[in-house]
């Protein structure tokens, strides 16, 4: 795969991470003075990569990088419960965690 396209991927599997799809609790960084407790929410396995590749594309378009994230986006919404557990304004909120990470 090219930089760019890795670059999307590492943010997608990030925004997993953040957004607690993950299962862990708590995120041990180096240089900070306390761990960061991660979220806990029960949704559906595709509403998890809908948020996780909505994240992905906001970045990515904010920095001028070509995806297919769009693609992947449309291809996940397979019914309307996907919709209604997806959390907008989650996805802001790790998408600029996120974003901050990398200034």
């Amino acid at each position: 795969m090219s930089i760019e396209e890795n670059f999307t991927v590492l943010i997608h599997e990030l925004s997993h991470l953040f957004l607690g799809h993950t299962g862990h609790n708590i995120l041990y960084y180096q240089g900070k003075d306390r761990p960061m407790e991660l979220m806990q929410r029960p949704i559906s396995r595709t509403a998890k990569e809908l948020e996780a590749e909505t994240i992905s594309y906001l970045i990515s378009k904010k920095i001028g990088l070509e995806s297919r994230s769009a693609e992947y986006i449309a291809s996940y919404i397979k019914s309307d419960k996907d919709l209604i557990e997806f959390s907008y304004e989650t996805v802001i909120k790790i998408a600029d965690k996120i974003e901050r990470l990398f200034l």
